[in-house]
């Protein structure tokens, strides 16, 4: 079978959550496959680091530039017009083109922009509402990343359940492990630290994550916060925030900014606590991340991260700055509750793979043919 993939967020320099889930599902499926070819499509071809740099023989790259709108444009007029059409679209990335034909299937990762609004700019809002509610509806099969994910495209779009497959995502374990960091720490990064990395954006609900930080702070004064990823919406807000404290808890605050795999890496193993108390995630990877790294996790009792964690982290109300603040301080002064939670941590990585992912995902796209 032809199956042709989107692949223009997997060979994205700077990636985010859907970037590495778009490269590690790709290249699994791809390598699984024997039977099959398969077409990538992307503006660019990947860096010598990207998994997908190097295909095997059933896999080539069909490199299509354009200036913007690449996906609804370009690459629509590829699956249209030319000769060599796939027998299946594969969009992992959820932005279906709204001119198509042929066989479908998508990854719809999360709904935040309709049961968290506010936290949302409203250009952003109304594009991802447009082009997920058409995604959802043109593809033939969904894929989603959680059953939380399942259960909102349900409620919102309503989807019928038969047509939305639950694949939970897997974990790089030659990545994320414990064995120690190769690499030094940067030398503004102080052990004991909370870390946190994603976008640094309202709806990660990084004021909420600073407040607790300042109650820690009272019991644990060598305590620092590193807040790790690129700027998203809300910047503003934010700086203003962490200009209101004094000094001495300023000073305690690094922002690196966006991180290569390598600085994670090391700046995740050296971290007291992984802190991921957001308003809402369809997946949340940094968790387990650090949980197969060894490290102890405090996440939000919320949307689909107490699916992904179960039993090895502290769930907190992402609402209430000193409830989480208790679960740092329970995490770094309790060797006891620490251990305790590093060993089902380590226990809760083995439900999530991405062999088992792609599996399940190349027998989700084959079955719509």
């Amino acid at each position: 079978m032809l199956i042709g993939i989107d692949a223009s967020r997997a060979v994205a320099k700077q990636k985010t959550g859907i970037e590495y889930y778009c490269q590690e599902i790709i290249f699994n499926i791809i390598n699984i496959s024997s039977d099959d070819q398969f077409i990538l499509y992307a503006p660019c071809l990947p860096e010598k680091d990207n998994l997908l740099f190097k295909l095997p023989e059933n896999g080539k790259w069909k490199i299509i530039p354009f200036p913007k709108l690449w996906s609804q444009i370009r690459l629509a007029w590829e699956l249209l017009f030319t000769k060599d059409r796939p027998y299946v679209f594969f969009e992992p990335a959820h932005i279906v083109p709204f001119f198509t034909r042929g066989r479908i299937v998508t990854t719809i990762h999360d709904l935040g922009f309709i049961s968290h609004p506010r936290l949302y700019p409203f250009f952003e809002k109304l594009y991802s509402n447009m082009t997920l509610r058409f995604s959802s509806k043109r593809a033939n099969k969904i894929i989603s990343i959680s059953d939380y994910t399942k259960k909102d495209l349900v409620k919102y779009f309503h989807i019928k359940p038969e047509k939305i497959e639950s694949i939970h995502l897997g974990i790089d374990r030659g990545r994320f492990n414990v064995e120690k960091a190769e690499s030094k720490l940067p030398e503004n990064i102080h052990y004991p630290y909370i870390f946190y990395i994603g976008r640094l954006e309202i709806k990660k609900n990084i004021i909420n994550l600073l407040k607790s930080f300042e109650i820690a702070l009272k019991t644990n004064p060598n305590l620092s916060l590193v807040l790790s990823g690129k700027w998203g919406y809300g910047k503003e807000i934010i700086e203003n925030f962490i200009q209101s404290f004094p000094p001495s808890i300023k000073e305690k605050i690094v922002i690196t900014g966006y991180i290569s795999d390598d600085e994670y890496s090391t700046i995740l193993k050296n971290a007291s606590v992984l802190s991921l108390v957001t308003y809402y995630e369809g997946f949340g990877m940094p968790i387990l991340e650090a949980m197969a790294s060894g490290i102890p996790v405090v996440c939000s009792n919320t949307s689909a991260l107490p699916e992904i964690a179960g039993n090895a982290a502290l769930l907190v109300d992402p609402n209430c700055p000193e409830d989480i603040a208790q679960a740092f301080i329970k995490v770094i002064l309790n060797p006891e509750i620490k251990l305790n939670l590093v060993k089902n941590g380590l226990e809760n990585c083995k439900r999530f793979d991405w062999m088992i992912a792609a599996k399940k995902t190349l027998e989700t796209i084959k079955n719509v043919y």
